[in-house]
């Protein structure tokens, strides 16, 4: 990271051109895992925390398919 006090105007948009560019690419990066693991996700994380939720609550009826 340069110091601050030296960089221009330009030089802080540059910096933050970069920053951005590459949180762009992490989050295309992390919607295509998400994507390509999606069934995966929701039958065993989603699904399990709400079925732990009614069990915890005393609740007779799951909704289960």
């Amino acid at each position: 990271m340069s110091d601050g006090k030296d960089m221009s105007f330009l030089g802080h948009i540059g910096e933050l051109r970069g920053h951005l560019i590459r949180s762009i690419i992490a989050i295309i990066i992390a919607a295509f895992a998400v994507g390509f693991n999606i069934n995966w996700i929701m039958d065993h994380i989603f699904l399990a925390l709400q079925e732990m939720i009614f069990l915890r609550s005393g609740l007779s009826i799951i909704f289960r398919e």
